[in-house]
């Protein structure tokens, strides 16, 4: 009698750890409606995501940045803001005023001034990068090396 106990109890937890791990067959209009959301609701959490190329830049007039960045608002202008001096400066004019296209993605170079060169300090920048009203931001980091002097 034990035995028969046992042996049942092991097919209970046997057949509920397989039941469990089966998956769930959501048909019809119920499983529609619960795939559409889960893709919407998966598409307004994307955190946009931006890059830079070349992320060590050296300090000197005419050195080139390219921020290429995706999952943001379509057809929206985008905010890069980097402190310069003392102050928090938006960089869009010097990026050429980037919008996304209609798949959120946008590309822009900055070309450094001798005017920038002398405010940016050496060092990793953390920088913001959004859309005005949308509350994600991505941040990419930018790192600044002073150059050297020949002598």
């Amino acid at each position: 009698m034990k035995s028969k106990v046992i042996v049942f109890l092991i097919v209970v937890v046997v057949a509920g750890l397989l039941g469990g791990c089966a998956p769930s067959n959501t048909t019809g209009a119920v499983g529609e409606v619960q795939e559409k959301q889960a893709a919407e609701t998966v598409e307004d959490v994307r955190m946009p995501i931006v890059q830079v190329q070349p992320l060590g830049v050296t300090l000197k007039a005419k050195e080139k940045i390219l921020f290429a960045g995706v999952g943001f608002p379509p057809n929206s202008d985008i905010n890069v803001y980097i402190t310069m001096g003392q102050a928090v400066s938006n960089i869009c004019y010097q990026l050429g005023n980037p919008k996304t296209n209609e798949e959120g993605a946008f590309t822009a170079v900055w070309v450094l001034d001798k005017g920038e060169v002398g405010l940016l300090e050496p060092g990793v920048h953390d920088v913001p990068v959004f859309v005005e009203g949308d509350n994600r931001i991505a941040y990419v980091p930018i790192v600044f090396i002073k150059e050297e002097k020949k002598e």
